[in-house]
């Protein structure tokens, strides 16, 4: 939602603030996608420690929305690097 936004509201043209802030935003939720990964990659589940293994697969729920905010924000900022 944020991204639509964005894209209706910013001005036109590929000045170096409007195209710099999604690929910031799209750099972090992937940088936090990737950092997310490393910490519980490995980690393996405990008996009888249920928030623990909760906390794992919500993680890794999480991990898997990132990766597709990361790449509509790197969308968003070709779209306003040609003028959209």
């Amino acid at each position: 939602m944020t991204a639509v936004v964005y894209l209706l509201l910013v001005g036109r043209g590929a000045a170096f603030y409007r195209v710099g802030w999604p690929l910031f935003l799209a750099g972090g939720h992937y940088g936090a996608a990737r950092y997310m990964t490393g910490f519980w990659e490995g980690k393996a589940k405990i008996p009888l420690m249920e928030q623990y293994n909760s906390a794992i697969d919500d993680s890794k729920g999480v991990i898997k929305l990132l990766d597709p905010i990361a790449a509509g924000w790197a969308v968003v900022a070709v779209l306003k690097l040609v003028g959209l």
